[in-house]
């Protein structure tokens, strides 16, 4: 029988020292290379998912250009001068910045970045946590997968660099890293005048500050006092909460997201990224198989994991434009409870060969191979027209509109729903639109109107009476179009695969 000798130990090496920490390429560059990337590649899968980004282009060429924030409507007749809260303005001018620096490439840019950089912070906090290299990107691939279906142009994209600041310097604090916890008041008023996703922010401080306190009493015999834990995290919600105030809705932009939310059913349902996730569409199963490791690990739970844990997979399973928020809420407490394992799955020569890999990437800092990428896709794209990011004629109605041209004053229009935002940025103000995506701005009454009138219901006639319908522009295969063809007092005037045109008859 033969004895197979002791693996030798691994040396580490010489230490990587000056400039060759910088320029040599580490694992997160690998990571960033593989989902931006791939983002890139999606192109208009990006920017045509519907006609928010459109009207985002619009509001925030306004704002670049006028300096005027969207306080009140003046793209609709329906709801024209109605008051608006401005809780995405500087959102919508990072995009039409991006826009009027490199035109949609730009777009294209920023979201990839947007979509990369979350998980790039995630993994290198992973890694400066004692993670191992290996888990670390197979967790973050899992998570970029979950998150991979609400992957859009739009200013929600910041939202989740927020979120991931917001996710390990709340972790620091629980571990006991007290001293960058206060970063996060200032990035709340960053977010606050971005996205309204920034209630996450408080939703998470209050879910840590819950779990601090049941776990603080929890360990006391008698009745726990204030422990450091819970007098940080107070102060640092205090402190986000007035700040989120600094901003130019004031208390009606931090209160305007709750009320969305906890708002009319109808909206919400006809939203359909608020809807449920659907597990026959494979984009869904990483997100499951999240919950299943969630289910399935020995977990050494706690308050506040527990807390995190069962809320975000709530939040994932009510809407799937929560999912990606879920992905990196729990990724962290995924990846703690997979180290406790990842011994038991060390032997061998891919461990040994991660375990190289583990103590290259804890020896260089990297950042060239991403720097460089990102340099040579803007010059590359700046020299090559038609990269994908464009508005498509078979998505939205660009020949239909080049053929109106030059509306008369005083003309309404009844649009397809997912084309009010493209309206409002080919043609403001020629044609003021019925709708667009803002449903929480028009409110239930008009949405179900336009939801009842597009499906061809009776109630279409009443609608066009009630707002003065002139002229339709739908889709070929909507209930409403079926109906104005056989209707006398309407008349086509223009077809071709992606819209039609109906006019009333004189």
């Amino acid at each position: 029988m033969t004895v197979r000798p002791a693996e030798k130990p691994l040396d580490s090496g010489p230490p990587i020292t000056g400039w060759r920490r910088f320029a040599l390429p580490s694992i997160a560059d690998v990571v960033f290379v593989t989902i931006f990337s791939v983002a890139l590649a999606l192109g208009a899968n990006l920017t045509q998912r519907d006609g928010d980004l459109a009207r985002h282009l619009r509001v925030g060429r306004r704002i670049i250009e006028d300096g005027q924030l969207p306080t009140i409507d003046i793209y609709s007749h329906t709801r024209a001068g109605g008051e608006m809260v401005p809780y995405e303005w500087l959102g919508q001018a990072g995009f039409a910045a991006a826009e009027r620096w490199l035109g949609f490439d730009g777009i294209g840019l920023l979201t990839a970045l947007l979509i990369a950089l979350p998980w790039v912070i995630m993994y290198r906090w992973l890694v400066k946590r004692a993670t191992p290299v290996g888990l670390s990107v197979m967790l973050v691939l899992l998570g970029v997968a979950a998150s991979a279906i609400h992957w859009a142009s739009r200013p929600h994209a910041f939202t989740w660099l927020f979120v991931v600041l917001y996710v390990i310097l709340l972790e620091d604090l629980r571990r006991g890293h007290r001293q960058h916890v206060w970063v996060l008041v200032p990035l709340a008023l960053l977010w606050v005048n971005t996205h309204g996703g920034f209630v996450v922010g408080f939703v998470l401080l209050g879910t840590y500050l819950l779990g601090a306190v049941v776990e603080s009493y929890r360990s006391r015999a008698t009745r726990p006092s204030i422990d450091p834990l819970t007098r940080h995290l107070f102060l640092v919600l205090l402190g986000v909460f007035l700040v989120s105030f600094i901003n130019p809705g004031a208390y009606r932009t931090v209160f305007h997201p709750f009320l969305v939310l906890l708002g009319d059913d109808f909206l919400l349902n006809f939203t359909t990224e608020y809807n449920s996730p659907n597990f026959h569409n494979a984009l869904m199963w990483p997100f499951l198989a999240m919950i299943l490791l969630s289910i399935a690990l020995p977990f050494r739970w706690t308050a506040t994991t527990l807390l995190l844990t069962a809320s975000w997979v709530a939040a994932g399973l009510y809407s799937f434009r929560h999912v990606p928020l879920y992905a990196l809420v729990v990724t962290p407490h995924l990846a703690h409870a997979l180290t406790l394992l990842w011994p038991a799955a060390g032997q061998g020569r891919m461990a040994t060969r991660l375990r190289e890999y583990s103590r290259m990437e804890s020896r260089v800092i990297g950042g060239s191979l991403s720097v460089v990428l990102v340099a040579l896709t803007i010059f590359f794209m700046t020299r090559t027209p038609g990269s994908g990011f464009e508005f498509s004629r078979g998505f939205f109605p660009i020949a239909a509109t080049e053929t109106v041209g030059e509306m008369p004053p005083g003309q309404r229009v009844f649009n397809q729903f997912v084309w009010g935002g493209y309206l409002v940025y080919c043609c403001h103000p020629d044609i003021p639109v019925f709708i667009d995506g803002q449903t929480d701005f028009y409110g239930p009454e008009l949405t179900a109107e336009y939801d009842q009138t597009i499906r061809g219901l009776p109630v279409w006639r009443e609608v066009f009476e009630r707002y003065d319908i002139d002229w339709v522009l739908i889709s070929p295969n909507t209930g409403l179009a079926q109906v104005l063809v056989e209707a006398d007092d309407w008349s086509e005037t223009y077809r071709d695969e992606t819209s039609l045109i109906f006019a009333r008859a004189p």
